[in-house]
């Protein structure tokens, strides 16, 4: 077939493969002026002669020899994690897994040097020693690497995601909390404890996982009875403009934090003003925050089964790279006593 051959030589010179990928059916039929069914037939063409993969609903890849997703993979699962958050997790495993053969690689970022750069970096360098499984807190920043992850999994490499790092996580594998649940939690825990106003404590972010839970607030608040008095957003220790909220709170307000760092912040805020939870103000936190040894009330995800899950797909070889394991965890509430004791008969809503 000539189009088989103008596509395969078009393959070799790369002038329409863009990281791996090729375009789609349509846009390739517009280009060598035929039909989508005869790019279809070449396709199918070129896909037993091992040049590239269809995969339905993900893409058009292009394959070497030695990209082939059967090639046999070093027994090595990488791992991409923020500010440590499952590493004691995977850590407790880690002999486990080396019984069974299996080696960690992890690298480890903080929030602020999260990056789309020093993701690919580790990523890329991982491919080239044939990693099985890579489990990614992907950075949420552009340009994400949506591309590289489709075409590590073209060469048969499993990527696990443990974090949104795109508001439409529809096509990937992954294993997340319910970060808007989480959010709509906190907020009933505040309602049944008989506080009337919400002022939020926000982190000053455009990441979808700040999205999810400003969503899960708004979600509740008119629902509760509530009335959302501002929000406000903070980056890192900005104390000056929590003092300046506290000092002017009204009564029956309960301060809801974005995570637990921010609300040990104002926990010590509140001490300098000479104010306490729950006497003065109610708080409460959504996101537990590795590391931070909170003294006040949040919700918090059971991390351990979420590693669990993570690295039983990890290692089922019966889990092919482009199957789309999607699970989702509910959060629970860890009272910490910020929030005053609910009224007798109170009757505001499930929580």
């Amino acid at each position: 077939m000539k189009l088989v051959a103008k596509l395969r030589r078009d393959i070799d010179s790369a002038k329409i493969v863009e990281d791996g990928k090729l375009p789609t059916l349509r846009q390739l039929a517009g280009r060598y002026k035929c039909g989508v069914t005869s790019v279809k037939r070449a396709f199918d063409e070129l896909e037993r002669e091992g040049i590239l993969r269809v995969v339905r609903g993900q893409g058009n890849f292009v394959l070497s020899d030695s990209d082939m997703p059967m090639q046999k993979k070093s027994r090595i699962l990488g791992a991409i994690l923020c500010n440590g958050e499952f590493m004691s997790e995977l850590e407790a495993v880690r002999e486990q897994y080396l019984r069974l053969g299996w080696l960690f690689s992890i690298y480890d970022s903080s929030a602020d040097r999260q990056s789309p750069e020093m993701e690919k970096l580790f990523l890329e360098s991982a491919s080239k020693q044939n990693f099985s499984v890579f489990i990614v807190a992907a950075s949420p920043r552009e340009p994400v690497n949506r591309d590289l992850f489709m075409r590590l999994r073209s060469k048969g490499c499993k990527v696990i995601h443990i974090s949104n790092y795109v508001d439409d996580m529809s096509d990937e594998c992954f294993f997340l909390c319910d970060l808007r649940q989480a959010a709509e939690l906190a907020v009933w825990k505040i309602a049944v404890a008989g506080y009337r106003n919400v002022l939020f404590v926000n982190r000053e972010d455009t990441a979808p996982h700040v999205r999810l839970i400003r969503k899960g607030v708004d979600n509740v608040v008119a629902d509760a009875g509530l009335t959302l008095l501002d929000t406000f957003t903070v980056h890192h220790k900005e104390a000056e403009s929590i003092l300046r909220h506290l000092e002017k709170l009204p009564p029956d307000t309960a301060v809801l934090c974005f995570d637990t760092e921010l609300g040990e912040i104002v926990q010590w805020c509140a001490t300098r003003l000479g104010l306490a939870a729950p006497r003065d103000f109610g708080l409460v936190s959504v996101i537990n925050v590795f590391g931070v040894n909170a003294g006040h009330s949040h919700t918090q995800a059971d991390t351990a089964k979420i590693v669990r899950d993570v690295l039983a797909c990890a290692i089922d070889e019966k889990i092919s790279p482009f199957d789309k394991v999607q699970k989702f965890y509910r959060c629970t509430f860890c009272d910490r006593g910020t929030l005053k004791s609910p009224p007798q008969g109170n009757r505001k809503g499930a929580v």
